[in-house]
């Protein structure tokens, strides 16, 4: 398998994307309902949604609106989570916003849900494409773990 940057064979990020593959499958398969009832819950008003100062500069920066990001959080899927311990669960979910008529502009927006208190808190929001290099076609699954500026082109 190549590493998708600049075509270049990389073992490591084969044997990596493997791994992480399988970690984030499981991982899914068991916290993936805590964000589904999150969502069901905020749609309700039960639970609540913050902005932590980071995200709030990546969300302009990165011509995001906040109605952008919570329309990610209600209609978005998780597509990688990690359990943080005491009740928090970090999540990375996917979504396209509409940006005109059969055109869709994909984000991620990393989170944090408290799953004792059911809040939410936005840590950043970026489009994948940014990144391509990282992510599969679809956008939803790590395929290289390499830095593209650190990674040695030579």
């Amino acid at each position: 398998m190549a590493c998708p940057v600049e075509n270049i064979p990389c073992s490591c990020c084969s044997e990596k994307a493997s791994k992480h593959a399988r970690m984030v499958e499981n991982s899914l398969n068991k916290y993936e309902t805590y964000f589904e009832s999150f969502q069901d819950a905020f749609e309700e008003g039960d639970a609540e949604v913050f902005m932590t100062n980071h995200e709030s500069k990546r969300e302009v920066y990165r011509a995001f609106s906040r109605t952008n990001v919570l329309n990610a959080i209600q209609n978005g899927w998780a597509i990688e989570c990690y359990f943080k311990g005491n009740g928090i669960i970090q999540f990375t979910i996917l979504y396209h916003l509409q940006v005109a008529p059969k055109t869709y502009r994909p984000m991620h927006v990393c989170c944090s849900l408290d799953s004792k208190t059911n809040k939410l808190y936005i840590i950043t929001v970026y489009d994948p494409r940014s990144h391509d290099w990282k992510w599969s076609k679809n956008l939803d699954k790590r395929v290289c773990f390499c830095d593209k500026e650190d990674y040695s082109h030579e």
